[in-house]
């Protein structure tokens, strides 16, 4: 079963995770 609500949750967690990233590494 599709679950976009799902999907945009572990888009936007992969992105604040990367930006969070290169935040710490910079």
């Amino acid at each position: 079963m599709h679950q976009p609500l799902a999907e945009m949750k572990a888009h936007v967690r992969a992105a604040s995770d990367h930006m969070l990233l290169m935040w710490a590494i910079s």
